[in-house]
């Protein structure tokens, strides 16, 4: 990613209002991280690990750093302006707090934008038994946007190995199911989806096992709610269903959809579970159908063309 990485860097260095140590941890890349690196040495700190994955590559970066709170940023992602302070001053101001969180601009490969992650949540305080089961629902932060103390990395655990992809996840219930979380209803970083980022590569397959992985290992500590432990299957099955919908599996999709409303049919009373099905029904549509439903839809938001409209549109087009 070493394409990416200086404007991320850039995106540190820029800050204000609070004192940063920036560390770029090289889990073996390909890539001239090496001379990427040459104009910010003396800002920036350097350390290469072989080919250890993610989850080594983040546990590096917090042995390697001092500070208080940690930020963990992918090399193509940015943080806006002012965004650290403002969520150190978040938990400066809430002890109980183990996380802080905001939205997500989505950007393209040019850095143009294509959406929001926002997170569906009031602005302040959340609660840790309301933010371990809002969790529970999926994996609903914006990591880039992401803030934590660096006491309740050390007291949950590194992250774990066979959490991938779903490190992040794991490691954001593991603190909700001890500290209460903080959101920001506001952009603090941006968030970019290429055919070259990691998330392009997830499969379904990969991701049900590092998620079962993470439920059997929250559930079978004893440190949470088991009374919550079928909900939070059920949940999985849904992300599981939407996910093999937005992948084109249709077979996938059914299978896991049904699995889920089966153990727990009040899934149907909830606005996520129809979100899901919109998804699979757009996943099940032939193809013809669903350029048909688009062209239609394109149709319905154009305005009728008056003749005056024409003839002004033509006289404008003259002009130029």
């Amino acid at each position: 990613m070493a394409l990416y990485l200086p404007q991320c860097l850039d995106s540190l260095l820029a800050q204000e209002g609070v004192a940063l140590e920036v560390l770029v941890v090289d889990d073996g890349s390909t890539d001239d991280i090496v001379g990427v690196m040459g104009p910010y040495r003396g800002s920036v700190d350097y350390v290469r690990i072989e080919h250890w994955g993610l989850c080594a590559a983040l546990n590096t970066g917090v042995q390697h750093v001092t500070g208080e709170y940690l930020v963990f940023l992918a090399a193509d992602d940015l943080r806006l302006p002012g965004s650290l302070a403002e969520e150190a001053r978040a938990l400066d101001d809430h002890p109980t707090v183990g996380l802080v969180m905001g939205q997500a601009i989505v950007v393209d490969e040019e850095g143009r934008s294509v959406g929001l992650r926002a997170p569906r949540l009031r602005g302040g305080l959340v609660p840790s038994d309301r933010a371990f089961r809002w969790l529970l629902r999926g994996c609903r932060v914006p990591a880039p946007t992401v803030m934590v103390r660096r006491r309740a990395v050390d007291e949950v655990g590194p992250f774990r190995e066979p959490s991938y992809p779903g490190e992040d996840w794991d490691m954001w219930l593991r603190i909700a199911s001890r500290y209460d979380l903080y959101y920001l209803p506001r952009p603090l970083a941006y968030y970019r989806v290429h055919p070259g980022s990691v998330t392009a590569r997830y499969t379904v397959e990969d991701v049900e096992a590092s998620h079962l992985y993470t439920l059997a290992a929250l559930f079978g500590e004893g440190q949470s709610d088991r009374s919550l432990e079928g909900t939070a299957y059920a949940y999985l099955d849904r992300v599981l269903a939407a996910l093999a919908a937005r992948l084109g599996q249709r077979r996938d999709f059914l299978r896991y959809f049904w699995r889920a409303v089966g153990q727990r049919p009040a899934l149907l009373l909830e606005g996520e579970t129809w979100g899901c099905v919109a998804v699979g029904l757009r996943s099940l549509a032939p193809g013809p159908l669903t350029e048909a439903a688009r062209r239609l839809k394109r149709l319905q938001r154009r305005p009728p063309r008056s003749p005056q409209a024409g003839k002004g549109l033509r006289a404008a087009g003259g002009g130029t």
